[in-house]
C-alpha cells in the first residue's frame, strides 16, 4: 500500500473512532434501567471494596464473572453513575477488541497501519446502524458476553505457540465470564487434540492438563472463597452456583408439546409471547445472517481450500469447522427451543458467526489484496457518511436527565427503581 494510501486509511480510522465513540456515549446515556446491569456493577464494585464478589440481587451467585465485569468498577468509582461505568465498559471492550482484530491482522501478514485501521472500522461497524450487531449495546450493560468472546479470541490465536496459556484464557472467559461459552471451547479443544495427531497415550496425557488448565480459573476462585471467607462459604457457593445453573435450564427447557421441526419453528417466530416478535425485519435478518450465514460461508470456504482455492493449516480448517457447528447448535437452541428467545443469550452465536465472516474475508481479501484495497477505503468512506449522517441528527446527551446520569447510588431508588424489581 502506498503512503498516501496509508494516511489516508489512518485519517478516516481516526475519524471513523471518534464517530464511533459519539454513537456509543449518546447510546449509554440514552440507555434504560436494566436490573442485571445495576447486579453486575454491585458484584464489581463490592469485589474491589472488600473482596467479595456480591450483589443484593442474586448473592455471591453470577452470570457474569469478575473477568468480563471488572471495567465498570473503574467507570463508577471515577463518576459515581452509571453513566460513567457504561462508559468505562464501551472503553475497555473497544480497546481489546481493536487490540483483538489489530493481532489478528498482523498474525495474518498485514501491516500495523492497516491492521489498525481496519480492526477499527469493524468495531465501528458493529455498533453503526443499519449494520450494527443486534443488541450490540450489551457491553455497556455490563453483561459480559462481548468481553468473553475477546478473550476466546485471544486465546484462539495463541493455542498453536502457546496451548496451555490458550486454554487457560479459555477457562477465565467461561468461569469468569459467561457459562453460554462452555459448548463452544468444550469443542475447540477436541478440535485442538485431533489436528495435533498425538499418540493416544500422549493424547490422554495433553487432554488431562487441558483438564486442570481449564478448572484452574475455578479452583482459584474457590480459593478465594475459602480464604477470605470461609470453607462453608465456599461450598454454600459451588452448591448454589450449579443449583442456579441447573434452574436457569429448567426455565429455558424444551416445553412438552415442542418438536425440532419446520412447523414448530414457524409457529414459535409467529408467537407474540416470544421477543423476537418485537424484533426490526433488520435485526431478524441479521441473525440468520451471523447463525445461517457463517455456517454456509464456513463450508464454502472449507471447499475453497480443498479446490486449493485458498491455502490455510489443518488447524484453522478445523477450529472454524467446529466453530461453525457450534453455531448451528447455539441457534438450534435458540430457534427451536430458548423459552422466551432473548436476544441477549443469542449474541455467542452472533460473535462467533461475526468473528467467522471476518476470518474468512481475511482468507479471500489476502488472496485478492491488490483489487480489493480500493474498494475497502471506498466502504471506510461509506462508513464514515453513514455515521455523520446518523451524529447530525442525533443530539450527544438528552437535555433531560437520564436513567444513566440520575443512577447514583447502587442500593437505592434512583439505580433500582422499586415499581420495576
Amino acid at each position: 500500500m502506498s503512503i498516501r494510501s496509508t494516511y489516508l486509511l489512518i485519517l478516516l480510522a481516526i475519524a471513523i473512532s471518534v464517530f464511533s465513540w459519539r454513537l456509543m456515549v449518546r447510546e449509554a446515556d440514552t440507555l434504560p434501567y436494566f436490573s442485571d446491569e445495576v447486579a453486575n456493577v454491585q458484584a464489581t464494585t463490592s469485589f474491589f471494596s472488600n473482596g467479595n464478589y456480591v450483589n443484593d440481587r442474586y448473592g455471591l451467585v453470577y452470570s457474569s464473572g469478575i473477568a468480563v465485569t471488572w471495567p465498570s468498577a473503574i467507570g463508577w468509582n471515577l463518576s459515581r453513575n452509571m453513566l460513567g461505568s457504561r462508559l468505562s465498559c464501551a472503553f475497555f471492550s473497544w480497546i481489546f477488541a481493536v487490540l483483538l482484530g489489530f493481532y489478528f491482522f498482523r498474525d495474518n501478514g498485514y501491516a500495523g497501519s492497516e491492521s489498525l485501521a481496519t480492526s477499527v472500522c469493524l468495531w465501528a461497524v458493529t455498533v453503526t446502524s443499519p449494520l450494527a450487531l443486534p443488541y450490540w449495546y450489551g457491553f455497556m450493560y455490563n453483561l459480559g458476553e462481548l468481553n468473553s468472546a475477546v478473550l476466546i479470541g485471544f486465546g484462539l490465536l495463541l493455542i498453536a505457540r502457546h496451548p496451555f496459556l490458550s486454554v487457560f484464557m479459555f477457562g477465565v472467559a467461561v468461569w469468569h465470564g459467561k457459562y453460554l461459552y462452555f459448548p463452544f471451547i468444550l469443542v475447540i479443544l477436541f478440535a485442538d487434540l485431533y489436528v495435533q495427531k498425538l499418540s493416544v497415550k500422549r493424547i490422554m496425557v495433553r487432554a488431562g492438563w487441558y483438564f486442570i488448565i481449564f478448572l484452574l480459573p475455578l479452583l482459584i476462585w474457590m480459593g478465594w472463597l475459602c480464604l477470605n471467607l470461609d470453607v462453608t462459604t465456599m461450598k454454600q457457593w459451588l452448591l448454589t452456583q450449579f443449583g442456579w445453573l441447573d434452574q436457569m435450564q429448567g426455565r429455558h427447557s424444551l416445553l412438552p408439546s415442542a418438536r425440532t421441526s419446520l412447523s414448530t419453528l414457524w409457529e414459535r417466530l409467529s408467537s407474540p409471547d416470544l421477543e423476537w416478535a418485537g424484533y426490526s425485519k433488520g435485526t431478524k435478518m441479521k441473525d440468520l445472517l451471523f447463525s445461517l450465514g457463517a455456517m454456509v460461508i464456513t463450508a464454502i470456504g472449507i471447499f475453497a481450500v480443498k479446490a486449493k482455492k485458498l491455502r490455510i493449516s489443518d488447524r484453522q480448517i478445523w477450529l472454524s469447522s467446529m466453530a461453525a457447528v457450534i453455531v448451528g447448535i447455539y441457534s438450534i437452541w435458540y430457534f427451536f427451543i430458548h423459552q422466551y428467545m432473548w436476544q441477549r443469550h443469542f449474541q455467542p452465536a452472533i460473535y462467533i458467526g461475526f468473528g467467522l465472516f471476518v476470518f474468512w474475508g481475511v482468507k479471500w481479501v489476502k488472496n485478492r489484496a491488490a483489487d480489493l484495497r480500493p474498494l475497502f477505503c471506498a466502504a471506510a468512506v461509506l462508513l464514515l457518511t453513514i455515521q455523520v449522517v446518523q451524529g447530525v441528527k442525533y443530539p450527544f446527551l438528552q437535555s433531560q436527565l437520564t436513567y444513566a446520569r440520575s443512577c447514583t447510588d447502587l442500593y437505592g431508588a434512583q439505580c433500582e427503581p422499586l415499581d420495576q424489581k
